[in-house]
């Protein structure tokens, strides 16, 4: 049976106003509650009435204002806006981001001594900001590859094994990801971050070689290699709107 929808969408207040909460129908025996980069999703059985997802939901409506407002503000914090703000991070660094309408056979960033600068060709018919911010994306992307290759290539060696394959991925609900097979991929967006958050994910992913699960001893191969795991895991958590950019 494929999932149904509600006819009439759930209206609840949340810290005094008017809010749709996204509610999903599925083959699941409980109903679930996920906060994702400031949206409420409720997640329920089949057949479920309408009535008794709204009371699920102000069951735990407290529950719900503190976690929406909490990733609201990071969202506030955190979400990149290089064109508006006129910064860029790279490897956690804060740098100066301008872009300008040139001449050029082919669009292209450049970086300087005052930062990074974004050359649109004239022939590129998209508006410059938003050319500026996909050629923005591109090159971090090449910045991740090369630099991700580099420090997993250290981090194995250190950790005596050794991936099938590395590679740079656009992921948008993770980080990283070690496949059954010893795959590893790595989200660009990580390049944004400071090198020690970053090799932390590759650590990470690295121990999933050998524990392919999040088991105690998982995280104690983890802390072997990364002491401050915990702070860059919060870390990556306060920025999930990253991946939303």
């Amino acid at each position: 049976m494929n999932a149904r929808v509600l006819k009439q969408p759930i209206t609840i207040m949340v810290n005094g106003e008017p809010y749709e909460p996204d509610v999903r129908f599925s083959r699941r025996k409980t109903a679930a509650l996920e906060i994702r980069h400031g949206e409420l999703l409720v997640r329920v059985p089949l057949r479920t009435s309408r009535a008794w997802v709204l009371s699920f939901i102000q069951s735990r409506i407290e529950w719900i204002e503190k976690h929406l407002t909490s990733q609201c503000e990071q969202m506030r914090i955190h979400l990149p806006d290089p064109v508006e703000q006129s910064r860029v991070l790279l490897r956690g660094q804060s740098l100066h981001f301008s872009f300008s309408v040139a001449p050029v056979a082919k669009s292209y960033v450049e970086l300087t001594d005052e930062g990074v600068d974004a050359f649109i060709s004239t022939r590129v018919k998209k508006a410059p900001e938003e050319a500026a911010v996909l050629i923005l994306k591109a090159w971090l992307h090449e910045q991740a590859e090369l630099f991700f290759q580099q420090r997993t290539h250290f981090w194995a060696g250190q950790m005596q094994l050794t991936p099938h394959y590395v590679k740079t991925a656009n992921f948008k609900r993770m980080w990283g990801r070690c496949s059954s097979k010893g795959e590893i991929a790595l989200n660009w967006r990580l390049i944004m971050a400071p090198e020690e958050a970053i090799d932390y994910v590759i650590i990470h992913e690295l121990a999933h070689l050998v524990e392919f699960n999040h088991s105690p001893a998982f995280w104690e191969n983890v802390e072997k290699f990364c002491p401050e795991y915990r702070q860059w895991k919060q870390f990556f958590q306060d920025r999930s709107s990253w991946l939303l950019w």
